[in-house]
């Protein structure tokens, strides 16, 4: 059976040797916390004082304090780094379930056992590299939370300095610019969003979803997140110029985020950026779409329970919709990605040119001949 080998601030036999007359030496192998192992000798005037001496030696020697222990694994850290964070509560629920998904795939799986120690440069190099050619927008998150559970180890005093600033550049992902929607396009949307509502089309799912409204919200620049986040109180209806405010975005957590019972999909009041937290002039059309929508609750789109929607759900209406259009190749993202144009005077009462998207900001409209008319 093979030798085990020393685990960190474990030492072996120790022998001791009479080097000249009076003098002795004891010396042992000692792991030390970066798990080398090294020779240690200490000399004194007899066999019991060089083997206090050796001891009072090792017992000086640098040691680890923090609360894990020298060795470790990475899962432990992970799991750490993450319980820290969420205790902090200084993140959104976005990023920390974020962070949960990237550590589970593809973090864990090949590092979950591997003590953090021994992660170094060119092990987390040759780790990532090997899934940078086929996944590097997957792997430009996993860097980024080794980086930090890393940098957690060495405030614990597990690492000496964070490997991670050593490895080579990696392979990025080309952006895919999702394509603006053509006027020809707009119109056939509006005509199978209703078509899709009255329940003429036979595409199998509940026209309940009034994916009409969301696509006109969705035509003043709003992301799809943002439009399900609007709440009635965000809007204002009975102004000469009617507007909305952009406050925030819904997500959708893992069910295994949530406690039994809760909402999965729920709205958090937070932009992506702090610039788009903005105001917004809605056309008179618009207007008229939104006031006939009913009131369900606290938010402008939600179900019948009154919980919101999930992009999810709206991505899965959009499909249906660009099918009976027969519009192909065009994400829900492009059709928030019109030109803005200027309405006409008979559509908005606004006379003021349109501004960029800044907060307080108001205009970034679609042209009037891309208006569906307003609903009966």
């Amino acid at each position: 059976m093979a030798r085990q080998g020393l685990t960190p601030g474990e030492r072996g036999s120790i022998a001791v040797l009479e080097i000249e007359p009076g003098v002795f030496r004891a010396r042992t192998r000692y792991c030390d916390y970066d798990r080398r192992v090294r020779q240690v000798a200490a000399t004194g005037k007899s066999k019991d004082a060089a083997r206090r001496t050796l001891g009072k030696k090792l017992t000086d020697r640098p040691k680890r304090t923090g609360a894990l222990r020298p060795d470790a694994p990475f899962g432990e850290v992970a799991e750490a780094w993450l319980e820290r964070l969420t205790a902090e509560q200084r993140l959104a629920v976005g990023s920390l379930v974020s962070y949960r998904q990237t550590l589970d795939s593809p973090l864990l799986p090949k590092l979950r056992k591997k003590p953090v120690c021994e992660l170094t440069a060119a092990v987390l190099d040759t780790f990532l590299l090997t899934d940078a050619k086929t996944h590097p927008s997957r792997v430009k998150r996993a860097k980024n939370v080794l980086g930090q559970v890393l940098a957690y180890g060495v405030r614990q005093g597990l690492l000496d300095r964070n490997p991670i600033w050593d490895i080579g550049r990696l392979p990025t992902a080309t952006p895919i610019e999702p394509r603006p929607a053509t006027s020809d396009e707009v119109r056939r949307l509006r005509e199978a969003a209703r078509l899709y509502e009255s329940g003429s089309s036979k595409t199998g799912r509940d026209p309940s979803t009034p994916i009409a409204a969301v696509l006109d919200v969705m035509l003043l620049r709003l992301r799809p997140s943002e439009a399900l986040a609007v709440r009635w109180s965000d809007v204002r209806l009975d102004t000469p110029v009617p507007w909305l405010s952009v406050t925030g975005t819904v997500m959708q957590l893992p069910s295994a985020a949530v406690a039994a019972g809760a909402l999965t999909v729920v709205r958090q009041d937070r932009t992506k950026t702090p610039r788009s937290h903005r105001t917004i002039d809605i056309p008179d059309v618009v207007a008229e779409e939104l006031r006939a929508l009913p009131r369900r609750g606290e938010l402008v789109f939600c179900t019948s329970r009154g919980t919101p929607y999930s992009t999810k759900d709206i991505s899965r209406v959009w499909r249906s919709v660009c099918a009976l259009a027969e519009v192909h190749g065009l994400k829900m993202h492009g059709s928030a990605r019109r030109p803005p144009h200027r309405l006409s005077a008979r559509h908005s009462s606004c006379r003021r040119p349109s501004r960029a998207r800044t907060t307080g900001s108001r205009g970034l409209f679609t042209s009037a001949a891309h208006m569906p008319p307003a609903r009966p």
